[in-house]
């Protein structure tokens, strides 16, 4: 992963451990998101499990109707990690995952004026070949600035 092995190791534990969503999306922004020479690392990849995800949040958040659109994901080598943008319903988003865990974020900020962002923890599974299930643990720790 070119020099980034040990930042994307200590993001797939603060993923697993860290209560608080705002310190494990800023350790991304800071350390990877918005650093360069790892972005032009990245080749353009698809997931499907991660799709599926993504647009049953998306029903889940806004309603039938909703999906996932304009999803970039991007792998950095050959490790279990990919990350990119989404748009879900009338958020825009930034998103990372591991597939050996089925764990990721997404970070979802509104465009409305006024409007906030929202952190979603998740982890999936495939219920059977076509169709993925997720589950998020942002009851007690959803957060909306």
């Amino acid at each position: 992963m070119g020099g980034f092995c040990e930042q994307v190791e200590t993001l797939k534990n603060m993923l697993v451990n860290e209560g608080d969503f705002n310190n494990v999306i800023a350790y991304f922004l800071s350390n990877l998101g918005s650093i360069r020479v790892f972005a032009n690392q990245g080749k353009p990849t698809k997931n499907k499990i991660l799709r599926d995800i993504l647009s049953s949040i998306a029903v889940k958040s806004y309603g039938e109707g909703f999906t996932v659109t304009q999803l970039k994901l991007f792998k950095v080598g050959n490790g279990p990690f990919c990350h990119g943008t989404c748009r879900l319903g009338p958020e825009v988003g930034a998103i990372f995952f591991f597939d050996d865990l089925n764990i990721g974020m997404l970070s979802l900020t509104s465009l409305e004026p006024m409007g906030g962002t929202s952190y979603i923890r998740f982890s999936g599974t495939f219920l059977d070949a076509d169709k993925a299930a997720f589950f998020t643990d942002n009851d007690e720790n959803a957060t909306r600035h």
